[in-house]
């Protein structure tokens, strides 16, 4: 929980409730430390800097939740902002997927099912051709036990 619960006794003058936290605030962290949008833009959006809360996100890119393969970190190449290039380093051929998610944690595209090979794995994403409309999108590997993680955006 964030802030204090208002107290219904104390109003303003034209009696609303007086709250402790700027919900701006909120928008501002959830833009930057969970969505990954580059403060400049939320600035411009909220037509103002506020202060970012400790609400525990953090907007590291890539995560990989466990890891007895090792894998490595996803690497993201941008052609244009419809259309990607995602490679990972394999230290050891294993069976895996590839399944794009959306911020609500559907599946959107299944890239690939089946052996990931020894070395770089590159796999390429047209978001024109899979329907993606412009938002956050979450680019997973599963391998073996271990799952791979990294966010981008679609404008």
């Amino acid at each position: 929980f964030i802030g204090e619960h208002p107290d219904l006794h104390d109003l303003d003058a034209a009696g609303n409730l007086i709250f402790n936290t700027d919900f701006r605030q909120v928008y501002q962290t959830v833009l930057t430390d969970w969505l990954c949008f580059p403060a400049p833009e939320v600035e411009h959006v909220l037509n103002s800097s506020f202060e970012n809360l400790d609400l525990g996100f953090s907007c590291n890119t890539t995560r990989v939740v466990s890891t007895p393969h090792h894998l490595s970190e996803i690497k993201m190449y941008t052609h244009h902002p419809r259309h990607f290039t995602f490679s990972i380093d394999m230290p050891s051929a294993v069976y895996g997927r590839v399944i794009v998610y959306d911020m609500q944690g559907r599946k959107v595209v299944k890239l690939h099912r089946g052996l990931l090979h020894q070395g770089v794995n590159t796999f390429e994403l047209n978001t024109t051709n899979n329907s993606m409309g412009p938002g956050m999108y979450i680019f997973t590997v599963f391998s073996g036990a271990s799952v791979a993680k990294r966010k981008f955006m679609v404008v």
